[in-house]
């Protein structure tokens, strides 16, 4: 990295580390057993009655809500843990119930079955009070429509401003107010105090075994061209410096990921997210179709014929590809998202397992053979909330309540740390210090799920002094070295009106492109052919997408 960066990046760790409050506002206090004056929650006392009034979360300061009814909801989301886990059993859950006298009956999604099951929920009615949903606009349009959604009182703004201020960050919030004449979701924000680079993008990381790329004479660097890249597997694969035997396979990523990090790497319009965009003559094209898509399919194929990508990936579970490098040893490579959060966690597990992960453990990202990223844009939000419409107006209050305490300072430390005075300290320049080497996510099941249940973990992570400097640093290094090598040619923008496009047509086509994808990775044959055929096949229900898309 170039020392200009490097001076940059301490800059910028600096200043994330005073912005300990999580939602703009001024107060330094950050203890989770006493008021502040510019949040709007006040704990109560521990000695007081889970029933007794609490101030008002999201109304002027003062005013007293009663909890003393007891309340349950049913909230459903992505969380990223082991199966069989209980989320409402630790102290920072409990915190949370006894606050506001509300139950929380979580159910648990993984990225493999979240998109299908929260379609399958709201669509038969069946859906939780809340779930945290991907956000999709023309099915959302539908959603509206049909009235599977509730719509959230006209003044919440005024009674939740917290929440509010979030909901401004995401810059797709109040383009939906106007759309719709009000709010019918809360899209879940990435970042509001420590965005890391002008230009988001796709933050998904390589995370690589170093001291086998170092074993078979391949430099160590920050990041790799698709031929670096390729030409490492193999030697990986001919070497095989774990030892590992006949069955060593150097890339092992489940097939959403692997797709993620190679397929959508090597040409950004085969990603869903702008597989539709405008060509260099105005108008609409399927990306789907692109002679650039067939050669990231054909790239990745010959490398899983080779024997240097998982023979059956498509078969792997989230997680075990993870697990395969970093506690069985079994594998060299795979991708996962590049917070600071996963880079400590594969660490501590290559750790257990007798490895020094500062030797050991290598996080970068690819880049064209030209040496330029190819990024896809990404709006300030990752997902959105959706309100069961039958749920009661005092549950409804009561969800929005917690929300809108997640939001303050005193939610944000509380869900991804834990508490004063047992698991950090605010120092004197309001950075946050560590008091315990205990992982919060260990101790306390239940921050899983809080850290992304209204705000995505991304921003307090570059904060989080749970995670070594090291880690927090090196999240924030690659979002900027990531920008430095984008253009105009390799970066897919946001086109709003391909966002915002809502049809029955457009309905039509949410297809689960990682799985087509990998079917046609593995699919006997020639990939040509088969490619071929399957444009031809999905054409009929896309060429009516860009008609519409054309028309406008």
């Amino acid at each position: 990295m170039k020392k200009g960066k490097k001076i940059l990046s301490g800059i910028l760790a600096a200043s994330i580390l005073m912005a300990v409050t999580a939602c703009g506002g001024d107060d330094t206090s950050s203890s989770a057993d006493t008021s502040s004056a510019d949040n709007t929650v006040q704990t109560e006392d521990a000695g007081s009655d889970a029933g007794a009034q609490s101030e008002d979360s999201g109304s002027e300061a003062g005013t007293q809500k009663d909890y003393s009814e007891k309340i349950t909801v049913s909230w459903a989301e992505v969380i990223e843990g082991d199966e069989g886990i209980d989320y409402t059993q630790d102290d920072v859950y409990k915190a949370v119930q006894e606050k506001f006298n509300l139950d929380i009956e979580v159910t648990p999604l993984t990225w493999g079955n979240w998109v299908e099951n929260l379609r399958i929920w709201i669509n038969s009615g069946d859906m939780p009070d809340v779930v945290n949903w991907n956000y999709v606009h023309s099915e959302f349009m539908d959603y509206v429509d049909q009235g599977l959604v509730r719509k959230l009182d006209d003044d919440w703004k005024e009674r939740w401003p917290e929440t509010a201020k979030l909901y401004a960050l995401t810059g797709i919030g109040e383009e939906l107010d106007e759309l719709l004449g009000g709010t019918y979701c809360l899209p879940v924000p990435i970042y509001f105090n420590n965005k890391p680079a002008e230009t988001l993008t796709q933050h998904y990381q390589t995370y690589m075994r170093k001291d086998w790329i170092e074993a078979v004479g391949v430099e160590v660097k920050d990041y790799y061209t698709y031929d670096e890249f390729l030409d490492l597997a193999r030697k990986m694969k001919e070497q095989d410096p774990g030892n590992v035997g006949a069955n060593f396979y150097p890339i092992t990523s489940y097939s959403n990921m692997l797709v993620s990090g190679l397929v959508y790497q090597m040409y950004e319009h085969s990603s869903p997210d702008k597989i539709f965009y405008k060509g260099d003559d105005g108008k609409y094209r399927w990306g789907g179709a692109d002679e650039e898509t067939y050669e990231a399919l054909k790239w990745v194929q010959d490398a899983w014929k080779e024997g240097l990508i998982h023979p059956e990936f498509y078969t792997l579970n989230q997680g075990e590809d993870e697990d395969m490098m970093t506690i069985a040893g079994t594998s060299a490579i795979f991708w996962a998202g590049g917070l600071s959060s996963n880079y400590s966690m594969f660490a501590n597990e290559m750790s257990q397992n007798g490895l020094n992960p500062d030797e050991s453990l290598l996080s970068a990202f690819l880049v064209d053979n030209d040496g330029k990223f190819h990024g896809l844009e990404t709006a300030n939000y990752f997902g959105a909330l959706l309100f069961n419409p039958d749920m009661d107006d005092a549950t409804f209050e009561r969800v929005m309540d917690v929300i809108e305490f997640s939001c303050t300072q005193e939610g944000q430390l509380l869900m991804n740390l834990g508490f004063e005075g047992v698991e950090y300290e605010v120092e004197s320049d309001g950075s946050l210090k560590a008091l315990t080497e205990a992982d919060p996510l260990s101790t306390y099941p239940s921050i899983r799920f809080f850290q992304t249940f209204a705000t995505r973990r991304d921003d307090f992570q570059i904060i989080n002094p749970s995670t070594p400097q090291q880690y927090r640093d090196k999240q924030v290094e690659q979002y900027q070295d990531k920008y430095s090598l984008l253009t105009d040619d390799t970066l897919a923008k946001i086109d709003w009106d391909v966002v915002f496009h809502s049809s029955n047509a457009m309905n039509q086509v949410q297809f689960t492109y990682p799985d087509e994808y990998s079917q046609l990775i593995v699919k006997d044959g020639d990939l040509r052919e088969n490619w071929q055929n399957w444009v031809d096949e999905k054409m009929s229900l896309i060429q009516p997408v860009l008609d519409e898309l054309n028309a406008k």
